[in-house]
């Protein structure tokens, strides 16, 4: 669901056209992967680890269900917080890539006006969006 950017005559998304909105699910995921790479947080879940080891151990008598609920409940956490990672990861690449693009866009118009070898401003005009066109070997 992300935003429609304006291409070029390239086929490139230019990053002046990228807009500020982003959907609340991109909002809450940046806020959550912020929280979630800082030292309070890990502290936290350190605790709540200890707390529901030794707690909620001696209150269900270290039964299999204790054990079954405690890996229930680790296993929902890790797969929400990857896929909150996840997504601010990827939001992270695509901006990266926005910017890389622009450069080699820019540098390769710099050495068409310097009437540089037409070869080297075509491989570098060819690297623009190349990770939509590259296969994993």
């Amino acid at each position: 669901m992300g935003d429609v950017h304006e291409v070029d005559e390239g086929g490139m998304t230019r990053p002046s056209d990228v807009g500020a909105h982003r959907s609340s699910f991109d909002s809450f995921a940046e806020w959550a992967a912020n929280l979630a790479s800082r030292g309070p947080f890990f502290s936290l879940c350190l605790f709540g680890l200890v707390l529901w080891l030794t707690m909620a151990g001696v209150v269900m008598d270290y039964s299999d269900r204790w054990i079954e609920l405690g890996a229930f409940g680790m296993a929902a956490i890790t797969f929400l917080l990857i896929a909150l990672l996840e997504n601010a990861q990827r939001r992270s690449d695509q901006a990266v890539q926005r910017k890389l693009n622009a450069i080699a866009e820019g540098i390769a118009e710099l050495m068409e006006r310097q009437d540089m070898s037409g070869n080297e401003v075509d491989e570098l005009r060819a690297a623009v969006g190349l990770e939509h066109r590259e296969a994993t070997n």
